[in-house]
């Protein structure tokens, strides 16, 4: 795979959304793509994600949604491959007529994807896969003994957050563990 290095070209990069986790074993990934630049994403060959600083291409070998969008990206041919790729930031390329579009919508937890889970007495409970947006509030999708569970998110459960170790702690009633 060839890596070529776009050092201090944020100026030239819009941040679109973020990469997820491996999926399958044929290199795919899922993304999380802002609705706001649904278009933008849709009409390019090639995304950047950062890797060690720098902003890398990565062509874009084929794009579906299954539960979710899963992208293909040319030369990584399997899950260990793509698994270094979890977690970061996705770009495209600036575009005469580009803009930033804020989103109506913004989720306060929005940034806990990806953060562990722990309970009052401070056990794990499982990594936040993703934050969704319900009618009367947002909920953290939780990977919970092999089964994705739901669990609320509001300021009054907030126990503790520790942004450099990646988690958060909430006093949450853990019968949610069991439906």
């Amino acid at each position: 795979m060839i890596y070529l290095s776009f050092v201090n070209c944020e100026m030239d990069l819009l941040e679109i959304g973020y990469t997820k986790k491996a999926f399958g074993t044929k290199g795919e990934i899922r993304v999380h793509i802002e609705d706001q630049y649904w278009d933008y994403a849709m009409d390019t060959n090639v995304y950047f994600i950062k890797v060690r600083g720098d902003a890398v291409p990565f062509f874009i070998e084929n794009i579906r949604d299954k539960g979710g969008v899963l992208v293909k990206f040319e030369d990584i041919t399997g899950p260990e491959a793509s698994e270094y790729l979890h977690g970061k930031k996705l770009y495209v390329a600036k575009k005469e007529g580009m803009e930033v579009i804020e989103s109506p919508n913004s989720l306060v937890f929005s940034f806990c994807e990806n953060y562990q889970l722990h309970n009052k007495a401070g056990d794990p409970i499982g990594v936040i896969l993703e934050v969704l947006e319900f009618p009367q509030q947002e909920m953290a999708v939780v990977q919970y003994q092999e089964k994705e569970v739901y669990i609320p998110l509001h300021d009054k459960l907030v126990i503790k957050i520790n942004h450099d170790e990646k988690e958060i702690h909430l006093d949450f009633a853990e019968d949610i563990l069991n439906l």
